[in-house]
């Protein structure tokens, strides 16, 4: 049976944009703590490493990527609820940055802000997870 870790991305920018998709990088304290998770990551038996494909994610993994020198699967359907957003504010920061997402969320005004509609997310998300359970990457 395999075992899966799930990894929250670290700490992106605050990116606002005009148009387009926003896809922020990690910030320093992000980077810091894609270093920490990976270094302990690395002591584990890693067989495969997938990520969605944002940024902020590959970015997260990236280090262990590396240091294990094996190849990132990206799977574009782990893509994030906000993955039409031209707006990323990390969470932590909304109650002074993020007024507008959590008013908007709260109107349930998803499209607006780029977001998926929670149960269109939990599908996605939920098929995903089923693929990878039924065929495991590097197995």
């Amino acid at each position: 049976m395999p075992e899966f870790v799930v990894v929250r991305h670290g700490r992106p920018l605050t990116e606002r944009l005009e148009s387009g998709i926003a896809d922020p990088s990690l910030d320093e304290f992000g980077r810091w703590q894609a270093e920490r998770v990976c270094a302990w990551l690395a002591h584990e038996p890693v067989d495969t490493v997938v990520a969605s494909p944002k940024a902020r994610a590959i970015e997260t993994v990236q280090p262990l990527v590396d240091q294990l020198d094996m190849p990132l699967t990206i799977v574009v359907d782990l893509d994030e609820i906000d993955r039409f957003s031209s707006v990323y504010v990390p969470t932590d920061m909304w109650g002074t940055e993020g007024l507008d997402i959590l008013e908007a969320l709260g109107e349930k005004r998803y499209a607006d802000i780029g977001y998926d509609p929670p149960d269109v997310f939990r599908e996605r998300i939920a098929n995903v997870w089923r693929e990878l359970v039924a065929d495991p990457p590097g197995e």
